[in-house]
């Protein structure tokens, strides 16, 4: 797999002085690649200082839980918030939450072992981007473009917890690396694995159909006439297709029947982009911002600019230009996920963009040697190494900073309240007793239009009701008790606008239930301790 195309005009950064020399490092670029990888993923783990904080990791953290309790029925993942209910739920291919649960079994329930395959993922990634862009260009590009996908804050953080993303990357990276071996050589290995990998990213989030288009490029690449007469174009098509229909269709039918979901194909937040957002400068603004800042970091993202600008006369090496648009067409169809500020839904871009950060910088550092003389005079070539070797660790410093002070410190302090409020929630109710959870995440939308937070439950090893403030209710309130709803819960996070706007339920809960918890880590009534009608007066 690591066969090239070589004797190409695309190859002229490794025919510089540097790029002879980075070649010639060639033994070493993937244990470089290995300890800077790890290296970085041990940093953002510090930084966080735990395996699970956030949405997607506490459900991801939940269904691996419920798979080690309740049987390994890999069709039936279980939430923890779907009531009084089994919490069946639809969801992406749970095959994470899955394999985190078979390591409970063998090693005891740690969540760390929740870390295993997302950091694999992230260094996979790392390796897969320097394997396919070394085979399209050079030893020299492919090295550069795996230091920088590896220094990636966002892919050092979402593959340092139980997120799915970063293995969708991988698989969706590995596909279209096997495919364009495939287009060279035509073998069936390849071409099985290319299917694989990309029909895995569909199953881990449906939102990797955006491949469909880099891969229906490569098909063109291999049968420039006629392609869509071939019998193995329409193989590759059926074997990436087939298993994501059957999955999904089995996901709605769960939902159908208990009604809990992702949002994958019923309801829940949509995160469709609308006329407003697209039409709005600020959208663009900020997301480039963001990408150039945290995604890319800002010397990567001046070397994509300058490397979309580099010529290839190889047709496959465009493969990179068709995967980076189909990214901008999925950026703005889901453009209400992005601009709410989930840093997953751009985290797809650090892949070609690290490959042309790749070529920008090798391109660089070609004319900038063919400028100056430089090969003329190889004793000046080891004090343009140091100098790019300190602008490559500064630079991934200064956005690795940046992403924690700023990109990522408000929410991971809003993920710490509920991660609080849970903890407590679990110390002082009854084991095996169901909870209500209000917040003010969900606000703004009706509860056949909202996403479940599912923090609390999680760190509270607790099932239960999710509902939002604005959908507080007495009525709700009783309804949910009588179905065994044990404890009501006001989460710390939403205290101030609990206390603030909704005095009338405040009251009807302090007159009528018992407050156990009563502290910044929140509010928690007993609903099995009715207040006696004299202290109801």
């Amino acid at each position: 797999m690591r066969m090239q195309l070589s004797n190409t005009p695309e190859n002229r950064a490794a025919e510089s002085s540097i790029g002879s020399a980075i070649a010639g490092f060639s033994p070493f670029h993937i244990p470089v690649l290995l300890l800077v990888s790890i290296g970085t993923a041990v940093v953002a783990l510090l930084n966080s200082g735990t395996a699970i904080l956030g949405w997607r990791p506490s459900d991801m953290a939940s269904i691996a839980l419920n798979y080690y309790r309740h049987g390994f029925h890999f069709f039936y993942p279980q939430v923890n918030w779907g009531g009084s209910g089994p919490g069946y739920v639809e969801m992406e291919f749970p095959i994470i939450p899955y394999l985190t649960a078979l390591l409970y079994r063998f090693f005891g329930v740690h969540e760390w072992l929740g870390l295993i395959i997302p950091i694999a993922s992230g260094i996979g990634l790392v390796l897969c981007i320097y394997l396919f862009s070394r085979f399209v260009f050079d030893p020299a590009v492919g090295f550069v473009a795996g230091l920088f996908a590896a220094v990636s804050p966002t892919l050092m953080a979402l593959s340092s917890g139980l997120w799915p993303d970063p293995a969708m990357i991988f698989c969706g990276a590995l596909g279209l690396y096997a495919l364009a071996v495939w287009v060279k050589n035509g073998t069936l290995f390849h071409f099985f694995l290319g299917a694989f990998g990309i029909t895995s990213a569909i199953l881990l989030k449906l939102t990797a159909l955006y491949f469909g288009f880099p891969v229906l490029y490569l098909c063109i690449v291999k049968y420039p006439s006629l392609w869509w007469r071939r019998l193995d174009v329409w193989l590759l098509g059926l074997l990436i297709l087939i298993p994501p229909f059957l999955w999904y269709w089995h996901a709605f039918t769960l939902y159908r029947e208990y009604h809990n979901t992702f949002g994958i194909l019923s309801a829940g937040y949509l995160k469709f982009g609308s006329l407003e957002i697209l039409s709005s400068p600020g959208f663009y603004t900020l997301n480039i911002v963001k990408a150039a800042l945290y995604h890319i970091t800002p010397v990567a993202f001046a070397a994509l600019l300058y490397g979309l600008t580099v010529r290839h006369p190889n047709r496959v090496s465009y493969v990179f230009h068709v995967w980076l648009g189909a990214l901008v067409i999925y950026i703005l169809v889901s453009a209400r996920g992005v601009m709410i500020g989930h840093y997953q839904y751009l985290l797809p871009v650090v892949a070609p963009a690290a490959v042309f950060a790749g070529v920008g910088t090798m391109e660089v550092l070609r004319r900038l040697e063919s400028h100056t003389g430089l090969a003329q005079t190889p004793e000046k070539l080891k004090p343009l190494a140091f100098a790019c070797v300190g602008v490559f660790l500064a630079n991934a410093i200064f956005a690795s900073v940046l992403f924690d002070s700023r990109g990522l410190h408000d929410i991971s302090s809003y993920w710490r309240g509920e991660k609080r409020t849970g903890l407590a929630v679990g110390r002082i109710t009854q084991q095996g007793s169901l909870i209500i959870v209000a917040d003010g995440q969900m606000d703004d939308f009706s509860p056949d239009r909202s996403m479940t937070p599912p923090d609390v439950f999680y760190f509270s090893d607790r099932r239960g009701w999710y509902v939002a403030l604005s959908w507080l209710r007495p009525e709700l309130i009783e309804k949910l008790k009588d179905q065994g709803g044990r404890y009501f819960v006001i989460t710390g996070n939403a205290l101030a606008e609990f206390t603030a706007s909704y005095r009338h339920i405040e009251g009807y809960l302090s007159g009528r239930y018992t407050r156990i918890l009563e502290s910044t880590e929140g509010y928690v009534y007993d609903l099995s301790l009715v207040r006696s009608a004299e202290a109801m007066h």
